[in-house]
C-alpha cells in the first residue's frame, strides 16, 4: 500500500484527531468553528495534499490554497494561526506513516521526504498568498480612506465642492486631483469649489499641485474657486513662480465662494420672507 492510499484510508482519523487538537489549543477563531465543520476542513485539506502528491503542485492545488487563505484572512486569521494548523496536521500525518509502516523503515524515510516536501510547499505558498491578500486588503482600505478623506459634494447643478481637512502632502494632493477630475466628468461640473479651511498648511509643492488641478479642470471645461486660504497659505502661494490667480478664483470662505459660483451660472441666493422670495 502506497502513501496516498494510506492517507486516504486514514483520512477520517487524521481529520478527527487534528480537529480535536486544534479545539484544545484555545485559539479564539478556531473555537468559534463547530467541530464538524473543522473536521470537514481538515478532511478537505488532506484530500488536497493527496492530490498534490499524486499530480504535483498544479493549478487546482494553487487555487485551493488561494481561496482558503482569502477566506481565512477575511475571518481575521493571522499567518501564525494558519501555520499552526499546518504544523499539527503534519505531525498527525507523520504519526500515521510511522504506525502504518513501522516495520518498513525505508518506506517511512521515502514517504516522510515526499510528505515533508509537499507540506513545505503548501506552507510557503500559504505564506505568499497571505502576504499578497494582506497587501491587497491594505491597498483597498487605503483607497477607501482616501475616498473618504476627499469627498466630492455636488451642491447645485454644475457645482461641486471639495472640502479638504487635515494635512495635504504631495501624495494626497495627487489623489485629490484624480478624484476631482473624475468628479468633473461624472457630475458634468462647470465649477469646482476647493475649500482648504481645514488644512493647516500647504507647502509649495502642494500649492503647485492645486494649480495643476485648476489647469486640468479648465481643460475639462470647469473653473476652480479656491476658498478658505489662510495668511500662511497666501504667503506660500505668493512665493510660487507662477501667477496662480490667472487659473484659480479665490474667495475668503465657502459662503463667498458659493455666491461667486452661483453668479457664474446666473443664479443667486435670496432671503425668504413669509414664504416668498424678496
Amino acid at each position: 500500500m502506497g502513501l496516498t492510499q494510506t492517507l486516504t484510508n486514514n483520512v477520517e482519523e487524521i481529520a478527527h484527531e487534528t480537529a480535536t487538537v486544534l479545539k484544545n489549543l484555545d485559539i479564539p477563531l478556531i473555537n468559534e468553528i463547530e467541530y464538524s465543520d473543522l473536521r470537514h476542513q481538515m478532511r478537505e485539506l488532506v484530500h488536497q495534499l493527496v492530490l498534490a502528491i499524486k499530480s504535483g503542485v498544479d493549478e487546482d492545488f494553487i487555487n485551493f490554497f488561494y481561496d482558503l487563505i482569502c477566506h481565512k484572512v477575511s475571518e481575521g486569521y493571522s499567518i501564525n494561526d494558519i501555520q499552526k494548523v499546518m504544523t499539527i496536521l503534519r505531525d498527525k500525518l507523520i504519526d500515521v506513516l510511522e504506525r502504518e509502516f513501522y516495520d518498513q523503515p525505508d518506506k517511512i524515510i521515502k514517504y516522510l521526504k515526499i510528505l515533508t516536501n509537499i507540506i513545505g510547499e503548501s506552507r510557503v505558498r500559504m505564506a505568499k498568498v497571505y502576504m499578497e491578500v494582506r497587501e491587497n486588503t491594505i491597498i483597498k482600505q487605503q483607497q477607501a480612506l482616501n475616498e473618504l478623506s476627499t469627498p466630492i459634494i455636488p451642491l447645485f447643478d454644475k457645482i461641486v465642492v471639495v472640502p479638504l481637512v487635515g494635512t495635504v502632502d504631495t501624495f494626497r494632493a495627487k489623489q485629490i486631483i484624480e478624484h476631482l477630475l473624475n468628479a468633473i466628468v461624472s457630475q458634468q461640473a462647470e465649477i469646482v469649489i476647493i475649500d482648504v479651511t481645514g488644512v493647516p498648511i500647504i507647502d509649495t509643492a502642494v500649492a503647485q499641485n492645486l494649480l495643476n488641478a485648476a489647469k486640468a479642470s479648465r481643460l475639462l471645461g470647469s473653473t476652480c474657486i479656491l476658498v478658505g486660504i489662510s495668511p500662511d497659505m497666501a504667503q506660500t502661494i505668493i512665493k510660487l513662480d507662477v501667477n496662480l490667480f490667472n487659473e484659480i478664483i479665490t474667495n475668503t470662505n465657502l459662503k463667498k465662494g458659493l455666491e461667486t459660483a452661483l453668479g457664474m451660472i446666473g443664479l443667486e441666493i435670496n432671503a425668504m420672507q413669509k414664504g416668498r422670495c424678496i
